[in-house]
């Protein structure tokens, strides 16, 4: 039976949807649950466990049909129950994961045994990748608590509805093994191909075997060591190291995390409230150079909030800011900055203008510290004092930027496969404890972000979404640095995968039913 050995950085700790707090869980989890729909080529979602769905005219209101003889790992079938018991645990004040404030403004009530209806406090455009919510069962889980979740005898034994099941796991290895051919067909006619072989010999991957490493140098070795078929999660550099042994390649998945610089725009920074300063600090910044010297040149410049891979982005309203450290001094003596010393200083001030730049830890986030020091050293350079202030995930977010205490950060965000920039960006986002961390208020702003998430047809979204990203690439409420590419390596072996737009690195598994291994591997 053809094994896949795929390596991947971390440890399980909790195989649970809604409870998993490592990569290495989001990868199980991928693959073990199922969602209503789920990521299709492209820009598409496909049915996963729905067959069929519909909106009404308000787009408050989502109807799924579950399709029949959709079951359960052990056997028990797939109903409206689950979807209901799945989101009222999303929504239970006990549970307290981050996806609770995806439903906090969603209610769910089933029809019947197979159908299920979504009501929306507010309009949501993007409310199919919310779908994409992979469902627990209500059989098993009806008796556990939502804040016992996390450590139950389920999240160590999963029993899912997804592509796999899992065998067995420990903290050094999981094996998991695909439905059979007769029960997926059985389910899902067109969503399994055959397992005879193909014409050029190879055979479908029917085992994954996911081998876990404590860090990348581990990985890397085993990689080289021909221990492995896939690697995820290195650095960059190493990746393409390990793509230039014989028999290795890349596969290069867009990620729609963006590193971007975050301002306080609260009153009490009045500096950084100025776009004038803003613009000017985008365009002494060199990002092409980051995008080479941070990522070994695996991603790209981001001119807007967006992923350029992303339906929603569009061009002409992505206005791009060249890199001008002459355009940007002229842009701040225009705003009366005056430069003394090689130091800039603020109208009216005699003091030189100086930065506190906060950010992750190397060793939380080594591509957002690397991409804070070179942004630092860009300001500097330009005649602006920088000193940069590394902190632990918990103090940056949960001490520094929740309560506001900070001056200008870099941060990664993610943006999301269907984008929806309203929590991060809306002036009713921007109270201590909500997700506009940057605290902008602007009713210009706030209307263009409620245009931008409202349901209807493509043509009209992207129109909503052209004005909005025209408006932020004027005003640079938030700098874009860079979307990165997540690098997988792969021995020629392997037939597949195929790149996709990845939300999380878990979404890489998005076609694994067409994965193959090549004969005599």
């Amino acid at each position: 039976m053809p094994v896949l050995r795929h390596g991947v950085i971390g440890q399980p700790t909790s195989i649970n949807p809604l409870t998993a707090r490592t990569q290495a869980d989001r990868d199980i989890v991928a693959l073990v649950f199922s969602g209503l729909v789920k990521l299709g080529s492209g820009d598409k979602i496909q049915g996963d466990l729905a067959d069929r769905w519909s909106v009404d005219k308000t787009g408050k209101q989502w109807t799924f049909h579950i399709r029949l003889g959709e079951r359960w790992h052990d056997g028990a079938p797939v109903t409206a129950a689950d979807v209901v018991f799945t989101v009222r645990l999303l929504r239970d004040p006990r549970y307290t994961g981050h996806l609770a404030s995806s439903w906090s403004e969603i209610t769910v009530q089933k029809l019947d045994t197979q159908t299920v209806r979504f009501n929306l406090r507010t309009p949501l455009g993007d409310f199919l990748q919310v779908a994409r919510q992979p469902l627990l069962p209500f059989h098993l889980l009806s008796r556990v608590p939502a804040d016992q979740l996390v450590d139950s005898a389920f999240s160590a034994a999963p029993v899912g509805s997804g592509p796999f099941r899992l065998l067995q796991w420990d903290m050094f290895t999981a094996l998991l093994e695909r439905r059979t051919v007769i029960e997926r067909a059985a389910v899902q006619p067109s969503a399994s191909p055959t397992t005879s072989a193909a014409a050029d010999g190879s055979l479908p991957v029917e085992r994954i075997q996911l081998q876990f490493y404590p860090n990348a140098a581990a990985l890397a070795a085993a990689f080289g060591a021909g221990e492995l078929d896939m690697a995820n999660g290195l650095p960059a550099a190493t990746a393409l190291e390990l793509a230039s042994l014989p028999g290795a390649r890349i596969v290069r998945d867009p990620r729609a995390t963006l590193t971007a610089v975050l301002f306080n725009l609260r009153p009490n920074h009045p500096i950084t409230r100025d776009q004038n300063v803003r613009q000017a600090l985008l365009k002494a910044i060199d990002r092409v150079k980051l995008v080479t010297d941070v990522l070994a040149g695996l991603g790209h410049r981001a001119d807007s909030l967006i992923p350029p891979q992303s339906w929603a982005y569009v061009a002409k309203a992505a206005i791009p800011v060249a890199y001008s450290t002459t355009n940007a001094a002229r842009q701040l003596k225009a705003a009366g900055w005056r430069k003394v010393n090689g130091k800039w200083h603020p109208p009216g001030s005699k003091n030189i203008f100086l930065i506190e730049l906060i950010t992750t830890t190397k060793t939380a986030n080594p591509v957002v510290f690397e991409a804070a020091q070179f942004v630092a050293r860009s300001w500097r350079s330009f005649g602006i004092p920088v000193k940069v202030v590394p902190l632990t995930p918990n103090v940056l977010v949960g001490e520094r930027l929740a309560r506001a205490n900070f001056s200008v950060a870099v941060v990664d965000m993610n943006i999301g496969l269907d984008p929806d920039l309203y929590p991060l960006l809306a002036s009713r986002q921007a109270g201590i404890g909500g997700s506009n961390l940057s605290g902008v208020q602007s009713l210009v702003l706030d209307d263009l972000l409620i245009a931008a998430r409202k349901p209807a047809p493509t043509a009209a979204r992207r129109s909503a979404w052209a004005k909005l990203q025209k408006f932020l690439s004027e005003s640079q409420v938030t700098l874009p640095l860079a979307f990165r590419d997540d690098a997988i390596v792969v021995t020629d072996a392997v037939i597949g995968p195929r790149p996709h737009l990845l939300g999380d690195l878990s979404d890489r598994f998005w076609d694994v039913l067409t994965w193959r291994l090549a004969s005599g591997r």
